[in-house]
């Protein structure tokens, strides 16, 4: 579960300082003995459709396009990486070998599965609790839902299940547990089924397919409707624009953690901007040119010699109205390997610096 949010953050820092991951990529040439791009588009289009039901009858249509080459980390030799893009900006990726082995292949609403993998790899069994549905109440979920699908109306009565609750990075990116139901048929299984903890249809596919939706679909992000976090352009508010953001989200926020009774992730961008609130800095406060002075000039200081220094991000912290802090973001160095993102706090009424530190991809406590 870590592990996978570090790369999330990680990717999501490099792109706010305009540095690249591919910037670590090196392209190449296939050689003697690789497989050609189009084989490896071939190949690719293979495994999602023996792996994902339903892929088949689109995947032609989608734009597709298949790399040869160094990823770091982990590989040591090149790979192909083939992506398939639809209009709505959905992604399957597969990766390959250069002889043409599979690597890894991932639905665009799910982690990747790697070859061996099922829907049971690498999970935490436990018991539901007050707040989850019990096992009996999921399998009539699943049954009803099984019925509203088709295809099961005439031999319901013959199926047998099977449930498990259930924790993986897989499902929910591990921050909630979820329940995985079997259908049998003469102990052959039929169909597979995923909910949520309290009962939200998430995915259903044949016994033999993996399932591409893993996640449930009623996160933050939706608590005020259908909005999400980078369509209300968080990052280029003005501050009376984020005071407003806080009146707003901040209520909202706190209404879905009362009733959803899992701590959300400290990857959803909603509840990591919401654990402060925001104002407008008065005029008996330290400028905010001043204070991002104060914030570069420290940062020199503190790697001890002079780098080009930019203001990522600059907020206005009244969460204790008698303290206010500005907090900024600034980016130190312009390439990969010199590149850091720091978080530096300052005392909006005396313009010392309080805090500071690096923004690394395990911080899994990391808000605005």
């Amino acid at each position: 579960m870590r592990k996978t949010f570090m790369g999330l953050l990680t990717t999501v820092l490099l792109m706010m300082s305009g540095i690249s991951l591919a910037d670590k990529t090196v392209y190449v040439e296939p050689g003697p003995g690789d497989i050609r791009e189009d084989e490896a588009i071939e190949l690719a289009k293979m495994v999602l459709c023996e792996n994902f039901q339903g892929v088949e009858d689109f995947i032609d249509a989608y734009t597709s396009e298949a790399y040869l080459g160094y990823l770091q980390p982990p590989f040591d030799e090149p790979i192909w990486l083939v992506g398939f893009y639809s209009k709505e900006n959905e992604s399957y990726f597969v990766k390959l070998s250069r002889q043409g082995n599979i690597l890894s292949f991932e639905a665009p609403s799910g982690q990747p599965y790697y070859p061996g993998d099922d829907e049971m790899t690498s999970v935490t069994f436990t018991e539901p609790g007050p707040h989850d549905i019990s096992e009996q109440e999921a399998i009539q979920i699943a049954r009803n839902s099984l019925h509203e699908i088709g295809g099961y109306q005439t031999r319901m009565d013959k199926l047998t299940t099977k449930a498990y609750f259930l924790y993986s990075d897989r499902y929910n990116n591990g921050w909630e547990p979820v329940w995985l139901i079997y259908f049998f048929q003469d102990d052959v299984l039929q169909q597979k089924m995923l909910l949520g903890y309290e009962g939200s249809y998430i995915d259903t596919v044949s016994a033999g397919y993996q399932f591409s939706q893993t996640i449930r679909r009623n996160y933050i992000s939706t608590a005020g409707g259908e909005m999400r976090f980078y369509e209300l352009g968080f990052w280029d508010m003005t501050h009376e624009e984020r005071a407003e953001f806080s009146k707003k989200w901040i209520p909202l926020v706190e209404e879905f953690l009362a009733a959803n009774p899992y701590t959300p992730s400290p990857g959803d961008e909603f509840y990591m901007a919401t654990r402060c609130i925001y104002g407008v800095p008065g005029k008996t406060n330290i400028s905010e040119d001043d204070a991002v002075k104060i914030a570069g000039d420290f940062i020199e200081t503190v790697r001890g010699e002079k780098f080009d220094t930019q203001c990522r991000g600059a907020f206005f912290d009244i969460t204790n109205s008698a303290n206010p802090k500005w907090k900024f973001l600034i980016a130190s160095g312009n390439t990969y390997d010199n590149f850091k993102l720091f978080k530096v706090i300052i005392d909006a009424d005396l313009g010392n610096v309080t805090d500071y530190y690096v923004i690394t991809g395990d911080m899994v406590d990391y808000n605005y």
